[in-house]
């Protein structure tokens, strides 16, 4: 499971596009995006969200995807690496 979130104002107070959906990042007990690492938690930042769990999919921003691509290619980059070794 991972954490989803759409952000309704971000921490300069601007409305966002509600529509896209973000991968969220627990950082020391904080919620970030993983696109910006704004924080939208009560009482951690500005930033007004929602945030919800869900199983698989549920994330269309185009930077959160970026990042989930690259950790994946580096995760089967070192499985690879790893039974070349042997």
């Amino acid at each position: 499971m991972h954490t989803v979130a759409k952000i309704i104002s971000d921490n300069d107070g601007n409305k966002c596009n509600q529509l896209i959906t973000h991968l969220v990042i627990d950082r020391g007990g904080s919620n970030v995006l993983a696109c910006s690492g704004e924080c939208f938690e009560l009482g951690e930042g500005l930033a007004v969200g929602e945030s919800w769990e869900v199983n698989k999919d549920g994330i269309n921003c185009k930077e959160c995807l970026k990042i989930i691509t690259f950790y994946k290619k580096l995760k089967i980059s070192k499985t690879i690496k790893k039974y070349n070794d042997y």
